[in-house]
């Protein structure tokens, strides 16, 4: 199990204590498996490629859905229903590519779910958003310029690659959306496992005491907050916070 899986299976036991996540771990590597008899040790990485595509949105069913809910993207419910959102079916994508002898990393293209496969001659680009279709990097530059109107001059202004901590770290900003005004308990779980692995993201600081502040605990919300201004401006402290710091300091909480 690759480390963006370890850490998204966690995520879901963390909002979700029924998540029965070894369940949907041992589905996933039964696919693992399934796949690996598909694809014959002579094939190449494009037509190890066409197979893994083929093999996980037409043969498994994974399809994207519309966000809006936290069932499109939790691991577990993506794993039940083979539907949500393109990010966690990225990731699905790209464990079941390593049992498949390929290497997949997500570019860096706001708006776009596209991953890139570095093969033998050249590199390929798969579309999770459109059922996995397959493109050179040529094809991929001219549909980005088509859809934008972008200019770009060559393949390196948008091959970014997507390092696995900021991977989760989008995904945990998707998660988090889905909790901060409705479940602030799970918010609050969401953030402490989010600052375990960004210590360095000092905004966070910010998102905890709204947190602590909306449960009551003013004092942890006060500590949060004075160790966040600290690392601001005081023209760059976002307002909303600014008002519950001075509520704290006003009540004498």
């Amino acid at each position: 199990m690759g480390w963006v899986l370890s850490q998204i299976a966690a995520i879901s036991e963390i909002v979700d204590s029924q998540a029965q996540i070894s369940n949907s771990l041992k589905k996933i590597n039964f696919w693992g498996h399934e796949l690996e008899t598909q694809i014959s040790a002579s094939s190449n990485s494009h037509e190890r490629l066409q197979i893994l595509s083929s093999f996980f949105f037409m043969k498994l069913g994974f399809k994207v859905s519309p966000e809006g809910t936290s069932q499109t993207a939790l691991f577990h419910h993506v794993i039940q229903s083979r539907s949500g959102m393109a990010l966690t079916i990225s990731i699905f994508y790209s464990e079941l590519a390593e049992r498949a002898r390929l290497k997949v990393k997500l570019l860096n293209i706001p708006g776009h779910t596209i991953l890139k496969c570095v093969g033998e001659d050249q590199s390929y680009f798969v579309d999770i958003s459109r059922n996995g279709m397959i493109m050179k990097g040529n094809e991929l530059l001219q549909s980005l310029q088509e859809k934008y109107s972008m200019t770009l001059k060559n393949q390196k202004d948008f091959l970014e690659l997507l390092k696995e901590e900021d991977l989760v770290d989008l995904y945990l900003k998707k998660i988090s959306s889905y909790f901060h005004n409705q479940k602030v308990d799970q918010a609050l779980k969401l953030i402490e496992f989010w600052i375990h692995i960004r210590p360095k993201d000092v905004s966070l600081l910010g998102k905890r005491a709204y947190c602590h502040f909306t449960t009551g605990d003013y004092g942890l919300a006060l500590k949060d907050l004075k160790r966040y201004f600290s690392f601001l401006q005081d023209k760059d402290r976002p307002k909303d916070l600014v008002e519950i710091f001075d509520k704290i300091e006003s009540s004498h909480i």
